[in-house]
């Protein structure tokens, strides 16, 4: 058995050797560092438009007081508006007539009933938004038409004497008007 032991150490000693002197060998030498780059300046910065003056400062604004409980105050009911300043507030359909009667006063007859029945869309029972379209419905020559609008106001006037006188001249002058003449 010795001889087998032997045989066998003697096939495996060289190995061990090369290992042991393969872990001896020194590393390679470092690379060299690489050559430094040469500096880059940096970009310019973009060129700035030229110096604005200053806007000069306008004095504060004059504080405005209102009477009545500061805004810190619990909120009360306001009473109800009177008829007298509900005509006076802007209102979507008095915006539409408003503009309306510009419209019609410079002789866009066309844009003016427009804003007229849009403001009809909104608020369909007025009796005055009937009798302002069949005014400029009888200005625009479209007689038939006018009576029929003007007619559709006097249903809706009830008791209202002067809508209703209105209404009648409307209608009278757009019959008068679509007569031929003799």
């Amino acid at each position: 058995m010795a001889l087998a032991a032997q045989t066998v150490l003697n096939r495996r000693l060289p190995l061990l050797a090369v290992a042991l002197l393969a872990g001896c060998v020194s590393a390679p030498p470092p690379r060299p560092a690489p050559a430094p780059l040469p500096p880059v300046a940096p970009a310019p910065p973009p060129a700035l438009p030229p110096a604005q003056p200053l806007p000069r400062p306008q004095p504060p604004a004059p504080a405005v007081v209102r009477p009545g409980p500061p805004p810190s105050a619990p909120a009360v009911a306001a009473p109800a508006p009177s008829a007298a300043q509900r005509s006076a507030q802007p209102t979507a359909t008095g915006s539409l007539v408003a503009l309306a009667d510009r419209q019609a006063a410079a002789g866009d007859y066309a844009s003016a009933a427009a804003q007229l029945e849009r403001a009809l869309r909104i608020r369909p029972q007025d009796p005055l938004l009937w009798q302002k379209l069949a005014w400029l419905r009888l200005r625009n020559g479209q007689f038939e038409q006018a009576a029929t609008l003007a007619a559709r106001s006097d249903s809706l006037a009830g008791n209202n004497a002067d809508v209703r006188a209105r209404n009648r001249r409307i209608m009278e002058m757009a019959r008068a008007r679509q007569r031929p003449s003799e």
